[in-house]
């Protein structure tokens, strides 16, 4: 879930929704995550001028290093998905926004100016030690190069703020809680957690 904050302004944003159609977690070149249809829509939605934009999907696009349903599972789907993406970049401050993980994390493209920001959940985030005897983010988070923090793991929702006067996005975590404090017994809850600033070209 995320919150978006637009002030007013006449710059340009696009926000392209990417759904799942057929998905499996068999890597082939026969399952696919989106039809002909939706990849012509994508097409043409990025061939928009845009200033923002924000690729939406409900499952991790740049994520390797984990098992669960994500972009990774048909590489060749993922590998399309970065080659529309690729030539609008130069242009564009694009953010791909995803979820269902249960943990709160930020990702960058090894090769591209291309960053994921996965916010999840607002329920029900993963604590140390749920699945195995770990302790602490050494342990307990998966090895991947791409992630650029340690996991997120409160209760939390995505927050975009664009600053157009600056030419500035600040993209972070925002906690659910507002009564509970951390174990310092302080909480600010109105304080970004991995907040992270993106020029907007």
């Amino acid at each position: 879930m995320y919150g978006i904050f637009i002030p007013n302004s006449n710059q340009l944003m696009n926000r392209v929704h990417l759904s799942r159609k057929n998905t499996f977690l068999i890597m082939t070149q026969k399952k696919r995550f989106l039809s002909q249809k939706q990849w012509k829509l994508l097409e043409q939605s990025l061939a928009r001028p845009a200033n923002v934009r924000l690729v939406i999907s409900s499952i991790q696009v740049m994520a390797d290093g984990h098992g669960f349903e994500c972009w990774r599972m048909i590489p060749h789907e993922r590998t399309k998905l970065y080659n529309l993406l690729q030539p609008t970049l130069a242009k564009t401050r694009t953010i791909i926004l995803s979820g269902d993980r249960h943990v709160g994390g930020f990702y960058k493209h090894e090769t591209e100016d291309l960053y994921e920001a996965t916010a999840s959940s607002w329920t029900h985030t993963i604590p140390y030690g749920k699945f195995d005897d770990c302790s602490d983010a050494q342990e307990c988070d998966e090895i991947d190069p791409r992630r650029m923090d340690d996991f997120v793991r409160v209760n939390h929702f995505g927050v975009i703020h664009l600053d157009w006067d600056n030419r500035e996005m600040f993209v972070g975590f925002k906690r659910v809680e507002t009564v509970a404090v951390n174990e310092d017994g302080n909480a600010n809850f109105e304080k970004l957690l991995q907040p992270h600033v993106f020029s907007i070209p």
